[in-house]
């Protein structure tokens, strides 16, 4: 009877011992492999994640100035609408004449604010990428030169490559990255789309129908607001995010004491 209960007692020993070390390899297998960012533990560096980082920060910021001008980064005529400078997308001074596209490629200028402005921090970013990594017993090496950033938009979207030829070297091994690629969720484009389409539409008639937008596209509340030397400001809001640009526009100017 001793002999049996013995070596039933070894039994259960073996299960809970098992039991236990399947428990530890579960949470294991959940965890994984930690991923590093600038100031994370001692785990695994993961390069595209704290460029993200860097990248996503960056364009955050220039994306936010953008709104509030009219899409732009560098104003060059423009006119004060609570308190803020709005730049004229379609102007024409003097009178009957409808206003004249001041920036008919006004995407094209804004992938390349969006490009000026984040390329020396992104620069900045992979230096101190670089100081980082090394303190992890590690290796980045890449050239001097700065990145190569395109951009590039979509539906809520903007797109951004980052070119710049980098090696990683730990313990022993070496993996070579030639870009990179982020998405990053902004109304931007959108916003950009409608001034674009408002500015065509004032150029060709004059006018332009903000009611029947709205009820077409729901998402957009437009609203015109009308200054004393006929400057419309156009304010486009985006009921989904609650980011609002405003435009300015100038044309068909009527001489005062005509009716």
């Amino acid at each position: 009877m001793i002999k049996r209960n013995r070596g039933q007692i070894a039994i259960w020993v073996i299960l809970g011992v098992i039991l236990v070390a399947s428990i530890l390899l579960v949470f294991l297998v959940r965890e994984g492999p930690g991923i590093i960012g600038p100031n994370a533990g001692e785990e695994v560096f993961d390069l595209q994640s704290y460029l993200e980082q860097c990248t996503r920060q960056s364009v955050n910021e220039v994306t936010d100035i953008m709104i509030m001008q009219s899409g732009l980064l560098n104003l060059r005529n423009t006119v004060v609408f609570n308190n803020t400078r709005v730049e004229y997308l379609c102007d024409h001074v003097g009178y009957y004449d409808p206003c004249i596209n001041q920036h008919p490629a006004l995407l094209q200028e804004m992938k390349r604010d969006i490009a000026s402005y984040i390329t020396p921090k992104l620069d900045e970013c992979f230096t101190n990428m670089q100081t980082e990594f090394e303190r992890k017993q590690g290796d980045v090496a890449f050239d001097s030169s700065p990145p190569l950033v395109s951009v590039d938009f979509g539906r809520d979207k903007i797109f951004i490559t980052v070119e710049k030829e980098t090696t990683v070297t730990k313990l022993g091994e070496s993996n070579t990255f030639d870009s990179f690629d982020f998405e990053i969720n902004s109304p931007l484009y959108n916003l950009a789309t409608i001034a674009m389409e408002i500015a065509d539409q004032e150029a060709k008639y004059c006018y332009f129908e903000n009611v029947g937008y709205g009820v077409v596209y729901p998402r957009y509340n437009i609203e015109v607001f009308r200054m004393s030397d006929s400057t419309k400001i156009y304010t486009i809001r985006d009921t989904k995010s609650g980011e609002v640009m405003n435009i300015a526009i100038r044309g068909c100017a009527i001489p005062h004491g005509l009716p």
